[in-house]
């Protein structure tokens, strides 16, 4: 049988491009990683499962990347969370996205945010959430607390 000539459902190819995306971000390859959640056919399917994980990877990755971009991701995302997401469908999405909310109302000075950490749902291996979000939160902070006393 020819390799080549396998068809693979659409949906398979957009799972296996978000764990593509999530090595290129763990490796520190941001903008081919944002490139990756960038395509819309990740979120155009499966509206309460990886769809959610390529939200928050592409938060993430925007970051990195393009700051003005990750505050706009952050509004849009709260809105999509208000609007379609339930906290019980959820918890630990709507959790992520309250979070970046309240970091935005402190400048995005994650320090703030630093008790509300422990209230998001507890985090799933095998979940939607490839780059933990906590973990994430965690390494800005830590940079975040470096660059006051540097």
């Amino acid at each position: 049988m020819d390799p080549t000539k396998i068809k693979v459902h659409d949906h398979i190819k957009n799972e296996l491009s978000l764990f593509k995306g999530a090595f290129l971000f763990a490796e520190g390859d941001f903008h081919a990683a944002m490139k990756i959640f960038d395509r819309r056919s990740l979120f155009n399917y499966d509206v309460i499962g990886w769809n959610l994980g390529a939200r928050i990877m592409r938060i993430q990755a925007a970051y990195y990347c393009d700051f003005d971009r990750f505050l706009t991701l952050v509004d849009n995302e709260y809105e999509y969370c208000l609007k379609f997401v339930s906290k019980d469908d959820n918890p630990r999405y709507c959790g992520i996205v309250a979070l970046l909310h309240k970091a935005k109302k402190n400048d995005y000075d994650f320090l703030s945010i630093i008790p509300d950490l422990a209230c998001i749902h507890q985090w799933d291996p095998i979940s939607e959430e490839l780059i933990r979000f906590d973990d994430w939160v965690k390494q800005i902070i830590s940079e975040q607390a470096d660059q006051q006393t540097g």
